[in-house]
Order: structure tokens, then C-alpha cells, then sequence
């Protein structure tokens, strides 16, 4: 009916406004809730038009949620709160007073993927509240920090430096163990060197020994990988 005191159309509840020849389009309140509900051909658009400079706002008293197929929820914004992001009705990502949460209840691990036209760059990953840390586009190690414990460089998938509580650990593989030191152009300037048979020292740029200390406790000043100076037992 028309009211005429605030000049408008009334209905009852449950009462439908319906466009579209099979009633396609319906507006109504259930006593409850308010709807607007697309049934029946094509799709559903809510839209300024495409010529014009009008922005589009979607405003709610407290949260605005998006939901899919089934009621699952795709997007919510709470009120003074978060920006939630789901797939398949799980939470994975979430805005907080810091910045970015990303997680993953549903599982003991936690991706993100760098994916460039070519492919995947690679992954941050987590796993569990033990360790964070980088890997390859083939899954493979590069960087990884444990909790309470090292912090681990690889190459290769292959651990090559640990920080420990006494400093850093540096493996080279089943025989040697190289520290290099080279200047900005990239070129080199000599090692701090280990291998596997007890010597320890310093190597100079052509990879010949300067300084080494051996496992049985002798120390030797070298030229030219030639010893000019060892210490003995006796002096």
C-alpha cells in the first residue's frame, strides 16, 4: 500500500517485489532478514556504469562477509578488525595490527609461492611452530631458521653454513670446508680452509696455503705452498 506520510510503497513480510517474466529477480524481508535474490537465467550484477566515475560501496554495520557456492566464505571484513581471505572455507590469510597473518589451521604446514610468468620463483615456508625458512622452485632448501636453535644456509639443497651458540659451523661437503674472501669486483682474495685430513688454515688467492694448522697440534708459516716455518713439539 502507499503510505502517504513518507510517501512510500509498504509491504507485508514475505510480501515480494519480482521482476523479470519468471519472476527471476525478487526483493523481500522474512521478517527476519532482508534479500535480494537472483533465480533463474544469466547472472547477477551489481554495477555503476561503465562510462561513469561513480565508485561502488558495499557498507554494513559491522561485518561484511562473501560468500561462494554452499554458504562457504570467501572474503570477510570485520568491523575494527580484520580482512580475512579463505580457500575452501579454511582461513589463510588475515590482516592484523602488524601487518599480514598467514595460516593455515588445517594442516602442520604453511606455503607461500613467488609464481612468475615462467613459473615458481619459489616458496617462505613454515612448518609447525619449528622452523621458517625459503626454498627453491624446486622445493629445495635455501635459507632456514629453527626455533630456539640455527639458523642454516644451503646450496643445492646441500647445508653449508649453521650459526650454533658458540658462532658459526661451516660444512663443505665430505672433504673440504671453504670460507672465501673475495672484494666487491667478485674477485678472490683467499679462504679460511678445513679438509679431511686434519689441516685447518688460511689459503691465499692462488688456493696455495699460507698458514695451516694441523690435528696433530704443528703450526706452519708456508711461501708458495712450501713450508718455510713449523712448530714442533720441541720448539
Amino acid at each position: 500500500w502507499w503510505d502517504k506520510s513518507d510517501s512510500s510503497f509498504k509491504f507485508d513480510d514475505n510480501a515480494k517485489i519480482k521482476l523479470g517474466t519468471g519472476g527471476d529477480l525478487a526483493l523481500y524481508h522474512d521478517g527476519s532478514d532482508s534479500y535480494i535474490k537472483h533465480n533463474g537465467e544469466g547472472n547477477f550484477y551489481v554495477q555503476t556504469s561503465e562510462a561513469s566515475v561513480e565508485d561502488l560501496y558495499l557498507q554494513a554495520g559491522n561485518d561484511v562477509y562473501i560468500r561462494v557456492q554452499t554458504g562457504d566464505t570467501a572474503i570477510k571484513a570485520i568491523g575494527d578488525g580484520a580482512v580475512e581471505l579463505y580457500h575452501n572455507n579454511e582461513l589463510k590469510l588475515a590482516t592484523t595490527t602488524q601487518g599480514v597473518s598467514l595460516e593455515d589451521t588445517s594442516t602442520d604446514e604453511v606455503w607461500i609461492g613467488v609464481k612468475t610468468s615462467t613459473g615458481v620463483a619459489g616458496y617462505i615456508y613454515g612448518y609447525q611452530d619449528d622452523y621458517l625458512g625459503f626454498l627453491d622452485g624446486q622445493g629445495h632448501w635455501t635459507m632456514r631458521g629453527e626455533k630456539d636453535g640455527p639458523v642454516r644456509l644451503y646450496y643445492d639443497n646441500n647445508e653449508r653454513c649453521k650459526t650454533s651458540s658458540t658462532g658459526i659451523n661451516v660444512n663443505g661437503g665430505a672433504s673440504n670446508g671453504y670460507v672465501k674472501i673475495e672484494t666487491s669486483d667478485g674477485t678472490l682474495r683467499g679462504s679460511l680452509h678445513g679438509n679431511s685430513s686434519g689441516y685447518i688454515g688460511i689459503l691465499d688467492l692462488n688456493d696455495y696455503w699460507a698458514v695451516r694448522a694441523a690435528n696433530n697440534g704443528g703450526v706452519e708459516l708456508r711461501y708458495q705452498n712450501s713450508a718455510k716455518f713449523e712448530t714442533t713439539s720441541g720448539g
